[in-house]
Order: structure tokens, then sequence, then C-alpha cells
């Protein structure tokens, strides 16, 4: 069975707010059957620069400008190092479908067994090529959390 699959884009504002972060501001945030990744996982940041998906990316289309071991990141660490506490996986690309397998995550809580999606093709693409023309949400992240 297929998910869905679309994008969100969300604009990370800090508290306290002068404080600066080394994870990217500006996200491409997947959301899987309505819910957005981070949320299906614990104690994740939520997506991944969008300029690292954005057209003419193929970062999530099979060709990761970003991972390790043939992985592409998924989500992003907070520390802006996805090897230390991203999210990744390897992303296959067939004719009609894209498939999301094989997640790996370091430093955190360790992921749900077998977690694997399959997206229809032509809706993902369309999901990726729109992410640069959305509106962005503010996001807080409080960094009281990681110290």
């Amino acid at each position: 069975m297929l998910s869905s699959f679309f994008l969100v884009r969300y604009s990370v504002k800090t508290v306290p707010a002068d404080s600066e972060i080394l994870a990217p501001e500006d996200l491409a945030v997947p959301v899987i059957d309505g819910v957005p990744l981070f949320e299906m996982l614990e104690d994740r940041y939520p997506g991944v620069d969008i300029g690292l998906v954005a057209p003419p990316s193929r970062h999530w289309l099979g060709q990761p400008a970003y991972g390790e071991e043939g992985r592409a990141v998924i989500l992003d660490g907070t520390c802006g190092v996805a090897g230390c506490c991203g999210v990744m996986a390897c992303i296959t690309v067939s004719e009609t479908i894209v498939g999301w397998s094989d997640f790996v995550a370091w430093g955190r809580p360790p992921l749900p067994d077998a977690l694997h999606f399959d997206f229809d093709r032509t809706a993902y693409e369309t999901a990726i090529s729109a992410v640069s023309t959305l509106s962005a949400s503010e996001w807080i992240f409080d960094l009281g959390d990681c110290y």
C-alpha cells in the first residue's frame, strides 16, 4: 500500500530569540500519511535544509548529496551534522514508486523496527518540485531542551 507524501516548509525560530543554532533554519519537512515524519519518531529535528531537496537537487530522488553509506539524510541533526543525530534512509526510485527504507539514526532513541514507506512517484516529485514556493510556518526550537 502506498503512503501519501507531501512537504511543508518551516522557518526555525529559537528560544531564547538571540540564540544561534548550527542546524538549518529553512526546512523542507516530510509529511507522510498526514503526519510529519519527525512526529512519528522520538526527539528529532523536523526536516532538512530546503536547498538540499528543492530542484534541481536529486537528493531525495536516489542521488544523495548528504548522507552516509548510500543513504540520504531525511531529517537533519540538531547540531547540523546528520551523522551525529540525523535520520537517513535508502531511497529507491522506480518508474512509478519511490521507496524509503533501511533507515538509520545515530545518537538518539532508536527508530521503530521495519520503518519503510512507498510513495506514488508522480505525487512525490510534484511535492518536491513545489517545496521552494511554499510559505514557511514558524517552528519554535527551544535550545533549553538541548543543554
